[in-house]
């Protein structure tokens, strides 16, 4: 997806975080996914879409976790001198249903 967008990555690292319930059978009640790029022509609006879109449109792990887990995603962009954004959270929840590539509407055919 981001190659699509021309971005260059140069490191791409997913950190996740799992918490349990405290009894058996010790269920996953919360996942955080936490997002770690570095590159070049990274705009977060970008990265911000395809962490939604791959955290609720195409990873089947979390499609079946999302049923009893709450699912948490951050981004963090590296500069080319290693400074760091900071974790700034994903809304999950908005604009799932809106296409990746920017598409014109379809024509109503007769």
């Amino acid at each position: 997806m981001l190659r699509k967008r021309r971005a260059d990555i140069a490191e791409l690292e997913v950190e996740v975080e799992g918490h349990q319930a405290a009894d058996p059978p010790w269920q996953y009640e919360r996942v955080v996914l936490h997002y770690r790029l570095q590159g070049t022509s990274l705009h977060w609006p970008v990265l911000e879409r395809v962490v939604r879109l791959a955290c609720v449109r195409y990873c089947s792990v979390l499609a079946t976790l999302g049923g009893v887990a709450e699912i948490e995603a951050t981004l963090e962009l590296l500069g080319a001198d290693g400074a760091s954004s900071g974790r700034l959270p994903v809304r999950l929840d908005v604009g799932l249903a809106e296409p990746l590539e920017e598409t014109e509407p379809a024509a109503d055919e007769d």
